[in-house]
């Protein structure tokens, strides 16, 4: 499998990176919660208003998610929660069954890590 990653410092980075005429369209977008310039929330907010990005998985991750932050995130149609393990050994891991679950599966089921 090819990976091409495109890393941003922050969520308005991010953004202006997701919305270049010739940007890739992402087949994973992984979004920080807690972000300088532009928390997580608000730029799940912004990106869930760019129509060619609606086939994107969207994961949020951060070191912990409260309840609000879940909820919130749940309603603006994110794929997936990951809690950041500790340790890049496990964080492959965590990356690893997230792309294999997407392509064992139809895309259409919502999940969550904890590891």
């Amino acid at each position: 499998m090819d990976v091409v990653c495109i890393c941003a410092n922050d969520g308005l980075e991010g953004l202006e990176k997701l919305a270049q005429p010739q940007a890739i369209i992402p087949d994973y977008i992984f979004i920080d919660l807690n972000m300088p310039r532009m928390n997580g929330i608000d730029s799940l907010r912004e990106i869930k208003k760019l129509p060619y990005l609606n086939e994107s998985r969207i994961i949020i991750y951060s070191t912990s998610i409260d309840e609000k932050s879940r909820t919130e995130s749940k309603a603006l149609g994110v794929d997936k929660f990951l809690i950041k393990p500790a340790g890049f050994d496990k964080m492959k891991e965590e990356l690893k069954k997230i792309f294999k679950a997407s392509s064992d599966s139809s895309g259409d089921e919502k999940s969550e890590s904890h590891e």
